[in-house]
């Protein structure tokens, strides 16, 4: 069993404040000595106020993950992550097919992430990892320093990447 808990922003996707908890069970496929894969099944929680609208979205998804970590050489991993998320609840909120409501197992969002870690030093660590993340009803974009004609709301792309390298330091 887990429980977690998240809250972040994305203006430019326009969500000013995603909210989210997640419940579920996880379970491990497979392991060796350089591997693992395991699967996860839950029910997550997510609240989005946009910032393009005063509207805010209240979503139940049921939530189904694979995960992948594998040992590449002595010292360097690979984690692979697959999820796919589908709403169990009518939502209120605006999409791109001009309606204001999104049916249930209608909003179906995948995740697709890898990480690559590998040490440089002892204690310095340098991770490179890229996040493909996709959303059928996706968010209304905000304009930013020029306003959209009247009646006109365009909305954020379906498909959104991630690009992220990082330099870990251990202390103890």
């Amino acid at each position: 069993m887990f429980v977690s808990a998240s809250a972040s922003s994305d203006v430019p996707a326009g969500k000013k404040l995603v909210g989210g908890a997640q419940v579920g069970y996880a379970r491990r496929l497979y392991k060796t000595e350089h591997g693992e894969t395991s699967i996860e099944a839950g029910y997550d929680f997510v609240y989005e106020e946009y910032s393009a609208v005063p509207d805010a979205a209240s979503i139940h998804p049921a939530r189904l993950a694979i995960l992948n970590s594998t040992q590449i050489g002595e010292k360097s991993a690979l984690a692979v992550t697959i999820e796919g998320l589908v709403n169990l609840n009518t939502e209120r909120a605006p999409n791109p097919d001009g309606g204001d409501t999104v049916a249930p197992l209608q909003d179906l969002r995948t995740n697709l992430s890898g990480t690559l870690t590998s040490p440089l030093t002892e204690k310095l660590n340098l991770g490179l990892s890229v996040k493909i993340r996709s959303d059928r009803v996706p968010a209304p974009r905000p304009a930013f320093s020029l306003p959209y004609a009247p009646g006109f709301l365009p909305f954020a792309e379906s498909l959104d990447t991630i690009a992220e390298a990082s330099v870990l330091y251990t202390l103890l």
